[in-house]
């Protein structure tokens, strides 16, 4: 399962950075069956700029746009039941998507490469009082992976991070 998660996650991460978006993708997979539920991508650039449309996000909403849970107070039932469901990300998620993620449901969180400067998953201790507690007990962390993929997840992100350096310049 961690394999097939980080696998794609890294080759969506290829497929994104190809397109002209930032190089890091996603995907959630069944923690019962290793069935892989849905896919996603950094989508910003392509086909135009959505400043919200990193890997976890798309990934996100390609899963509930599927599956479109009901909810809410007069429904009784609550959409972030999310059944075993673990998400797999190439970088480690921003404090923007880790919130979605949190928001989400999910309850485990593997990411291959870590952001040290922008990554919000080693940093749960810095989310504000409401997030911490809404995310106590959840498994969010680094993947176990082989150093040559983390490798690869690394360079996908670097590559992106000094493109978007050089457009600032």
């Amino acid at each position: 399962m961690n394999a097939i998660g980080t696998m794609l996650s890294v080759k969506d991460a290829i497929i994104s950075l190809k397109a002209g978006s930032g190089g890091i993708g996603a995907c959630l997979v069944d923690g019962k069956t290793g069935e892989v539920v849905e896919r996603g991508r950094n989508r910003q650039y392509s086909p135009y700029f959505r400043s919200d449309m990193h890997g976890e996000m798309d990934l996100l909403n390609r899963y509930e746009d599927r599956v479109q849970k009901k909810g809410g107070s007069s429904s009784g039932n609550d959409p972030r039941q999310c059944g075993g469901l673990i998400l797999f990300t190439s970088t480690e998620p921003c404090p923007m998507c880790l919130t979605r993620i949190i928001n989400s449901g999910i309850q485990r969180m593997y990411y291959i490469n870590p952001d040290l400067e922008g990554g919000m998953a080693h940093r749960m201790e810095q989310l504000p009082p409401f997030w911490r507690k809404f995310a106590a007990g959840r498994d969010f962390r680094q993947a176990e992976c082989s150093p040559q993929l983390q490798k690869i997840a690394e360079d996908l992100f670097r590559h992106s991070v000094r493109s978007f350096a050089k457009q600032k310049e």
